[in-house]
């Protein structure tokens, strides 16, 4: 009981800081996007999708795999993960971290967009800031219509730039 009350608040403060509004099911994103189950994606730390929250496994998790394992969690309060698999069994998903300050995120970010420039060049992933707030959106690839429409929904959910 004491453990629900604390994720609620927990919820409720990022609800405010806009992770909480990618809690998504796939056809939010997209008609042609499903949401997997937890049993078929490899994120030990995952107990369901998509995922916030503070557990300290789970966001060194997100921080590693949002960095292609080149970052940890220092600096970083939470983290989101959700992906979701087209008709054609592509994937695409995102990385959320929310950072301990606003210098936190923007040192962040400049790793992350040099990490991520090669895909973001190639139309494979995009990286959006919204004050504390850093997403990793990446795709499989999948068709243009669906990461556009999935790329439009991260941008307006969080006000990114």
């Amino acid at each position: 009981m004491i453990v629900a009350a604390l994720v609620g608040l927990f919820l409720v403060a990022c609800k405010n800081d806009g992770l909480e509004s990618l809690l998504l099911d796939g056809p939010e994103l997209h008609e042609s996007l499903v949401t997997l189950h937890v049993d078929e994606l490899p994120l030990h730390v995952l107990r369901e999708n998509p995922q916030l929250s503070t557990d300290a496994a789970f966001v060194e998790a997100v921080a590693r795999g949002s960095s292609q394992g080149r970052l940890d969690s220092e600096g970083i309060r939470a983290a989101f993960y959700a992906v979701y698999r087209d008709e054609s069994g592509v994937d695409v998903g995102f990385y959320g971290l929310q950072a301990a300050s606003t210098a936190e995120a923007g040192r962040r970010e400049e790793l992350l967009r040099d990490i991520w420039a090669l895909n973001t060049s190639l139309e494979r992933a995009r990286v959006y800031r919204s004050g504390e707030l850093l997403v990793v959106a990446w795709n499989g690839p999948v068709s243009p219509s669906c990461w556009g429409a999935v790329s439009s929904v991260v941008a307006e959910r969080l006000g990114a730039r």
